[in-house]
């Protein structure tokens, strides 16, 4: 008996130990733990996925923005009127994820509003869930759910000691603790401005296979109305992509249902009286050479922070660039749909070699 009792004792050792070490080094950036230099100072939060949605409760925001790796990398919590907003974009994140968190914003966290980033790339109805959404850490008890992983498991060890590793070493932190990451290409491997085209174009990218979003865009309605009885203002933004993402949409035959997506949401959002906002045209924002360094875009999937303040003082009432961006609703979105149309085949004109880029990268992957 006293062989069980010291063997129970020892785990029972090792596992508050551990814990300890856990809330100490706090790898994941939820507990608030102050950061000692050369000791927790880079953070190792692993999986998005997992962290961020708890970070968002601990941040206590006013406003929250929530969408993808576009929004994650081109709207600065910082540049938010008043302050105190935390960026809780997920890259790659799906319609199912974000309706999900959207709602984790209106039960678990203080913000009053919430900047959604929606592209048609996560309405697609053959997708769902992505492997490793952690939907058992969202809503009030989220955090009290999430200690088995994040304080009492030996993943969260690891995470602690390449957080201890990483602080020694002076590395300095992916993300900002407003949840906000900033544009590197491809997360620092050599990618280019037409990176992401291939990626989107080929066998297995976002633009093939996407047989439609009505599935997906019919439980937005009742998200829409569940988050207004919250109290939560909701702000939708379509936010810009380069031309030459316009083109690539154009060349994989999803334009028609690009613009019937866009028709979809002005309708759901009038009905819900949620502002709409449309920046994915051809603004000169959005169709800079590529014969010249870009000065809006990362890549031709990512714009830049300044772009994402010019579109924060666009839907926030503050004084911006009235050429950029479009408040959608139904009586508009059949003008906004034929000033598109009309701005494509004007830059399609006036910018050949680049157009050609696209059309060589679908032609590449048997598309035409």
């Amino acid at each position: 008996m006293a062989y069980v009792k010291h063997l129970f004792l020892g785990i029972f050792s090792l596992v508050v130990l551990g814990g300890g070490t856990n809330l100490l080094v706090d790898p994941f950036d939820i507990f608030g733990t102050p950061r000692i230099d050369r000791i927790n100072t880079h953070k190792s939060i692993g999986v998005e996925r997992l962290s961020k949605p708890l970070q968002a409760v601990a941040r206590k925001p006013a406003t929250v923005i929530l969408g993808t790796s576009r929004c994650l990398h081109g709207i600065d919590p910082k540049d938010v009127p008043g302050g105190h907003a935390y960026n809780l974009s997920i890259p790659g994140a799906l319609a199912d994820e974000l309706t999900a968190l959207a709602r984790h914003v209106a039960q678990a966290t203080t913000a009053k509003r919430l900047v959604l980033c929606l592209n048609l790339v996560s309405f697609s109805d053959t997708r769902g869930l992505r492997d490793g959404f952690y939907d058992d850490v969202l809503g009030p008890w989220g955090l009290l759910r999430s200690l088995p992983r994040t304080v009492f498991s030996y993943a969260a060890l690891k995470r602690s000691r390449n957080t201890l590793r990483d602080s020694l070493r002076g590395r300095s932190d992916s993300y900002r603790t407003d949840g906000f990451r900033p544009f590197r290409p491809r997360d620092g491997q050599n990618g280019t401005m037409t990176t992401p085209l291939d990626s989107f174009l080929s066998p297995g990218g976002a633009y093939r296979n996407f047989s439609g979003f009505q599935a997906k865009l019919a439980d937005f309605p009742s998200l829409f109305r569940y988050l207004r009885a919250a109290g939560l203002e909701v702000i939708v933004v379509v936010p810009p992509i380069h031309a030459l993402q316009l083109e690539a949409i154009a060349a994989a035959g999803l334009w028609p249902l690009f613009e019937d997506w866009k028709r979809g949401l002005a309708a759901i959002c009038a009905q819900i009286k949620t502002p709409c906002w449309d920046f994915a045209g051809y603004s000169p924002v959005s169709t800079e050479a590529l014969r010249k360094p870009p000065e809006n875009f990362g890549d031709t999937s990512h714009f830049l922070p300044h772009v994402g303040r010019m579109m924060l003082n666009r839907v926030l009432g503050a004084a911006g660039e009235p050429a950029f961006g479009t408040e959608l609703s139904p009586s508009s979105i059949e003008q906004r749909i034929a000033v598109v149309r009309t701005a494509r085949d004007a830059y399609r004109r006036d910018h050949p070699d680049d157009v050609e880029i696209v059309r060589a990268s679908a032609a590449q992957y048997g598309l035409k």
